[in-house]
């Protein structure tokens, strides 16, 4: 009974796991086609194991199975839809031809030993087989929708536990080698089996206490962007109390200049006028790309700048598929860090480029340094104080840009370190 037990449990994990690995490289959601998949990979495995325990037509109805179901996912083009499956069917293929050769070296047993039922050898191979094939799937996963980036955690699920599983199992086997592992059956199956219970219970700990963190990152990221936006109202309302207070004193000084104008003193009337486009850029602001709203942001960032040189390259915007709370956190968070790298700068020079091609808004903001960012500060930390608030404009920029399904990347050139981001008009 525990024989089939085993068997039939290894054969759901394999069905329920090659879906899961489609559906998580296509970045889907669990659909019924998820579940019929699993049930017919499961099926075909346990059918077709009665003839053969390691037989080539089980793999490849099995990878007839998982293109089908990856061929019913819409997130995927045509490559990942056949990639994927085959991908999977590979790893799982070269993972168990290797732990059959590797136990039949170590235990000094015959491969068609290990490949019977009933074989306490056999249990082990499956066993840890499955424990190590979980931590490549999950780590091919992982690098895929998560950049390769991992933590304390992402390490003990990956490494730690499939390395102190092997070694548990090494300890079985040897003990098989100076025991009869036959008459010591039941006792040895429940070891195998605790080890896999045991390392699914840590899995499932570590993967919890991983997306708490990722929880508590992810909310700093919201705080900082929610501080973004009310430092952006709180300039647009001091903006509107300038210009309303500025209302009646310009409407006086466009008086002055039409009297001055009408009675031939055309040098005074200049000079009015001089001070009036002052004052109103003063409020404006220099930049003027045309779209109200990113010069509303970048001018009210630059405000208290005086001293920069401020260049605008080209002011071809076409910002209307974003968000405006998302462009404002993504060009804000672009020019404060440019600011922020400023402070270090003797030429103080800044160079704003937004231009549009092949159905690609492109947002460029290069900034004068005197040295190297790149090589000093690879991980682009903020310097200001907290490490709470360490990078998180770097990641608000990253992230932004993902949402719209663009790029964004950081390079330095001719003593200037910039920003580039393409977001799909």
């Amino acid at each position: 009974m525990i024989d089939i037990a085993i068997e039939l449990s290894a054969n759901l994990f394999d069905a329920f796991l090659a879906m899961f690995f489609i559906m998580r490289m296509s970045k889907a959601k669990i659909t019924p086609w998820f579940f019929v998949g699993v049930a017919l990979h499961f099926t075909a495995t346990t059918l077709l194991s009665l003839v053969n325990t390691f037989s080539v037509v089980t793999s490849i109805v099995n990878l007839a199975i998982m293109l089908a179901y990856a061929f019913t996912l819409k997130q995927t083009t045509l490559f990942q839809k056949i990639l994927y499956p085959i991908l999977f069917e590979a790893i799982i293929i070269i993972l168990n031809t290797l732990f059959i050769i590797g136990i039949s070296l170590v235990m000094h047993t015959e491969v068609n030993v290990i490949l019977s039922r009933g074989a306490v050898q056999r249990y082990i191979t499956i066993v840890t087989s499955k424990i190590l094939l979980l931590a490549i799937i999950m780590l091919i996963i992982r690098i895929n929708n998560k950049k390769g980036k991992f933590g304390l955690f992402d390490l003990l699920v990956y490494l730690v536990l499939p390395t102190i599983s092997t070694f548990i199992m090494y300890v079985l086997m040897n003990m098989g080698m100076r025991f009869d592992l036959d008459k010591i059956k039941l006792l040895a199956v429940c070891m195998i089996v605790g080890v896999a219970l045991i390392n699914i219970f840590f899995y499932v700990m570590f993967k919890r206490l991983s997306e708490t963190l990722y929880e508590a990152y992810e909310l700093r990221l919201f705080n900082q962007q929610v501080e973004d936006q009310k430092k952006l109202y709180s300039e647009m309302n001091d903006n509107y109390l300038k210009i309303s207070r500025m209302k009646h004193d310009i409407n006086g000084q466009l008086d002055t200049i039409e009297a001055l104008v009408r009675n031939g003193d055309g040098a005074t009337a200049d000079k009015a006028l001089a001070e009036l486009r002052k004052r109103v850029d003063e409020i404006t602001g220099q930049i003027r790309t045309g779209n109200s709203t990113v010069d509303f942001i970048i001018n009210s960032k630059l405000a208290d700048h005086k001293n920069l040189n401020v260049f605008l390259i080209n002011n071809s915007v076409n910002v209307d598929t974003i968000d405006p709370l998302d462009l404002a956190s993504l060009i804000g968070n672009i020019i404060d860090n440019a600011l922020e790298a400023l402070a270090n700068s003797d030429e103080k020079r800044l160079e704003i480029d937004f231009s549009t091609s092949n159905d690609y808004q492109s947002i460029v903001v290069k900034n004068s340094i005197g040295m190297s960012v790149l090589d000093n500060n690879p991980e682009l930390h903020s310097t200001k104080k907290g490490p709470e608030i360490h990078g998180l404009g770097t990641k608000i920029i990253r992230e932004t840009t993902e949402k719209y399904g663009g790029i964004c990347r950081f390079f330095e050139e001719n003593d200037m370190f910039g920003v580039h981001v393409l977001i799909p008009i």
